[in-house]
């Protein structure tokens, strides 16, 4: 989900047009905030819209990295997107991580491999 990568951003991101979020599997607006809020970042939201402020830097001379786990309320799509936040972002962990089985049952896999954590899929060869 792009509300979480723009997190990552250098400047807010405003996104528009998002009403049916609302009622997908679960509110991905307010998951979507909160999963970001527990992160130390800001949200804004209205019944449609979302600003999402960039998270605060993690670094040795920036903010500690604080280990957080993130209440996915079941729904694969905001499993998966903080989860690929977290190949940027240190001490990003998914609660009920098989609620992505509903959409990639191999999505930790796949994520695996783009950090090269899988042995000899990645190897040089």
């Amino acid at each position: 989900m792009a509300m979480v990568l723009a997190a990552a951003c250098d400047r807010p991101s405003r996104f528009t047009g998002l009403r049916t979020l609302r009622v997908k599997e679960s509110d991905r607006i307010a998951a979507v905030a909160a999963g970001l809020r527990a992160l130390g970042g800001t949200v804004e939201s209205g019944d449609d819209w979302v600003r999402v402020h960039p998270l605060p830097a993690v670094s040795d001379a920036g903010a500690p990295v604080v280990d957080t786990v993130i209440d996915t309320v079941q729904d694969h799509r905001i499993a998966m997107a903080f989860a690929v936040l977290g190949l940027a972002r240190p001490g990003i962990a998914i609660a009920n991580p098989g609620c992505v089985a509903k959409s990639w049952p191999g999505f930790w896999t796949s994520l695996d491999l783009l950090r090269g954590a899988v042995p000899g899929q990645n190897a040089p060869q």
